[in-house]
């Protein structure tokens, strides 16, 4: 369930802007750390670029209103697969799964990941009526492949190749990323808390959300979230900064493109309304997605508070949603901002 939620909230990252984690290991001049924990590589993205590292993703993005994302990827290589036969029965099926006309834009040539030999995959498609470019360098050692992923508007692929181009330059292998001192989510015990419920966010955000008192939360996590003691509901706040004015409702347009443009068929919106959220107009959407065998159902009440967009979600499996609606209810509804 977590590393659902985790994909979840990632689908969204370019309606995002995150802060990234501190690392203190020396960047090439110009750039920025975006390497996960655990992760055996180096991987960097220029300083004007935003990474993803909040959400336990090597990558980034460049801004906010355009597709634009970067990722770096290990994958087990067996059977000494070659570099063009993953592509073809791992990556490219992905891509095929959301694009209507997904083709080749150039042919597959050779090139460098770092000091890895790489084959460079590049080709164009259609995802929720946007043209894109999907770029992919696929790095090959004896055991693993890295991969690199481009995903970018067409209005914006060629003034930032060479961004990409410097990514896949420096990057290098390395041991695994040590863990990072990680920022503690401590809320003030000096705020009262509905009868049964107790307090989840800091003083560093504008709102108090209270979740019922046997639900657990990962302090860890830059998002404010929270959890049923099976893990198989989950409660999240996520603040929204647009870069340009956006009302809710476009924001939930751009955020159903994302889920489509991921998901393809395995995502369905159930329904839209009209509700409140810490006593403002709210817009609640309901939706279904389908991953790896299992479904999900999420609903999500958006509203708009001192310029920014804030999305309190309920995700939970199929089995459990309806045992845990009540419980996700008091929190909707003990919600306050600041």
């Amino acid at each position: 369930m977590k590393r659902f939620f985790i994909t979840l909230l990632m689908l969204c990252l370019c309606l995002c802007i995150f802060v990234s984690c501190k690392q203190d290991e020396e960047v090439p001049k110009g750039f920025q750390s975006a390497t996960s924990e655990g992760d055996a590589f180096r991987f960097y993205i220029p300083s004007t670029w935003n990474s993803t590292l909040d959400y336990g993703i090597s990558g980034g993005y460049y801004n906010l209103s355009t597709t634009s994302v970067v990722r770096l990827k290990a994958y087990e290589r067996t059977d000494n697969l070659s570099a063009e036969d993953f592509y073809e029965s791992t990556l490219r099926p992905a891509m095929l799964a959301v694009s209507t006309d997904l083709m080749v834009k150039d042919a597959p040539t050779s090139a460098l990941l770092g000091n890895l030999d790489a084959r460079r995959f590049h080709e164009s498609g259609s995802v929720s009526g946007k043209k894109l470019q999907f770029l992919t360098y696929v790095g090959t050692s004896k055991e693993t492949f890295f991969v690199l992923t481009f995903t970018a508007d067409d209005s914006v692929f060629d003034a930032l190749l060479a961004d990409v181009e410097g990514m896949a330059e420096v990057f290098t292998l390395a041991e695994p990323y040590p863990n990072a001192d990680k920022p503690t989510r401590a809320p003030n015990e000096t705020v009262a808390s509905p009868a049964g419920m107790k307090l989840v966010s800091s003083d560093d955000v504008a709102y108090r959300f209270f979740v019922p008192e046997n639900w657990a939360f990962d302090a860890s996590l830059s998002i404010c979230e929270a959890h049923n003691e099976t893990n198989t509901a989950n409660l999240s706040v996520v603040p929204y900064l647009p870069e340009t004015t956006m009302t809710v409702a476009e924001f939930l347009a751009a955020q159903n493109g994302q889920l489509l443009a991921a998901y393809g068929e395995a995502y369905k919106k159930l329904g839209e309304s009209e509700g409140t959220l810490g006593e403002r107009a709210a817009r609640i959407v309901e939706y279904r997605i389908r991953e790896n065998g299992k479904t999900y159902l999420v609903k999500e009440y958006a509203t708009a508070y001192k310029g920014m967009i804030y999305s309190l979600t309920y995700t939970a499996t199929e089995e459990a949603y309806s045992l845990y609606l009540d419980d996700a209810g008091q929190a909707i509804a003990a919600f306050t901002f600041r």
